[in-house]
C-alpha cells in the first residue's frame, strides 16, 4: 500500500484498521462485526483480506522453542513451496533419520489427504524405511504404487509400505510386481504391458497426492543413474538431465528427459505427476541440494520433508 493511496483514502484505511482490530485483537466474528458496524459480512471479509494484502495486518506464526519452524518458513519462501516440514537431525543418523523422515511424511499425508483421494507412493529410501504404521490418522483413500521396486537389499519393498498405509487408512491399494529399472528396453516394454502395471498407470492421471524422493543425475546420488548403462545415462546428460524424480530424469525446467534412460524406468513421466494436487518430496542428502531446488522451483514438488542439516544446505545457495 502506497503512502499516496493512504492519503487519498483515509476513511477506507481507518475502517480497514478498525475491522482488523476487532477481528484479530478483540476476537469478534465477521458476522458480529458486520452487525455492529452495519456492514455486510462480505464487506467485512473483503476489508480483512485487503488489510492483509496492504500490510495493515501482518500475521506471524511463532512456535516457542521450535527453531525448525523458522527454517521451514525460510525454505517455503526461498523455494516457492506450499509447505516445508523440518525435523531434527537424530543423534543416531543413518537408518534412524530415514525412518524419522518417513514418519514425518506420513504425518504430512494425515494433513493433506482427503477422504477418497488417490495417493501415489514411489520407491524411496525414506518411505521404505517404514516398518510399521505410525500413530497418524489417515482418511480412507487408495494408495497407488508409482514405481517398480528399487534394486536394494537394505530396504523394504514399496508394496509392503503401501500395505502398511492401506491398513492404517482402511483403504485400498493398486500395486504391481516389476523392478524400477528394467534390464533393457525390451524388458521395459514387457513390464509396461503387464495388466497390473497398466492398471496402476491408468490411475496416475487421477492422483491427488504424490510422495516421492529426489535424486541428482550423478553417480551415487540416483538409483536410476547407477543402474543404467553408461550410454543411456550419458545420452540423458547430453539431453539436459540434471536431476531425477521417481527415477525419471528431468532437466532444469522440471521436464522429463526422453530417450534411452527414460525407456528403462518403470514409472510415470513427471508431467503426469504434477497433475496431482499435492506433490511431496522427501529429501535428506545435502549432495542432492541442487536437484531438490530444481524440483521445487520448477513446481515438480509443492512440499518438502527434510531434516535440519539438509534444510540449511538447501538455503545456503539461493
Amino acid at each position: 500500500m502506497s503512502d499516496a493511496w493512504a492519503m487519498e483514502n483515509p476513511r477506507e484505511l481507518a475502517l480497514m484498521a478498525h475491522v482488523a482490530r476487532r477481528f484479530y485483537l478483540a476476537g469478534r466474528t465477521k458476522s458480529e462485526i458486520a452487525d455492529e458496524l452495519f456492514l455486510s459480512r462480505f464487506k467485512v471479509a473483503r476489508l480483512l483480506d485487503a488489510a492483509r494484502d496492504a500490510g495493515v495486518v501482518e500475521i506471524r506464526i511463532n512456535v516457542p522453542g521450535d527453531s525448525n519452524a523458522e527454517v521451514a518458513r525460510e525454505l517455503e519462501e526461498a523455494l516457492n513451496l506450499r509447505r516445508a516440514v523440518v525435523i531434527d537431525d537424530p543423534d543416531a543418523g543413518g537408518d534412524t533419520l530415514l525412518a524419522d523422515l518417513g514418519d514425518a511424511a506420513i504425518a504430512v499425508l494425515g494433513e493433506v489427504v482427503r477422504d477418497g483421494d488417490r495417493v501415489g507412493i514411489a520407491s524411496t529410501r525414506t518411505m521404505l524405511a517404514i516398518h510399521e504404521a505410525p500413530p497418524v490418522a489417515l482418511p480412507r483413500c487408495t494408495f497407488v504404487q508409482l514405481t517398480g521396486e528399487i534394486p536394494r537389499d537394505d530396504a523394504a519393498n514399496v508394496m509392503g509400505v503401501i500395505r502398511i498405509l492401506t491398513r492404517r487408512a482402511a483403504g485400498s491399494a493398486k500395486v504391481f510386481y516389476a523392478p524400477m529399472i528394467a534390464g533393457d528396453e525390451g524388458a521395459w516394454r514387457s513390464y509396461m504391458s503387464l495388466p497390473e502395471v497398466r492398471a496402476a498407470f491408468a490411475e496416475f492421471s487421477r492422483l491427488d497426492v504424490v510422495v516421492t524422493g529426489i535424486g541428482a543425475w550423478a553417480s551415487g546420488l540416483s538409483i536410476s543413474f547407477d543402474h543404467l548403462s553408461p550410454e543411456a545415462r550419458d545420452e540423458a546428460s547430453e539431453a539436459g538431465a540434471v536431476a531425477e524424480v521417481a527415477g525419471i530424469p528431468i532437466d532444469v525446467r522440471g521436464r522429463t528427459v526422453t530417450g534411452a534412460a527414460r525407456r528403462r524406468v518403470v514409472a510415470p513421466d513427471v508431467e503426469m505427476l504434477i497433475r496431482a494436487r499435492e506433490r511431496i518430496g522427501v529429501v535428506f542428502d545435502p549432495a542432492r541440494a541442487d536437484a531438490t531446488r530444481i524440483a521445487a522451483r520448477s513446481g515438480v514438488i509443492t512440499t518438502i520433508v527434510t531434516q535440519r542439516s539438509n534444510a540449511e544446505a538447501l538455503l545456503s545457495y539461493r
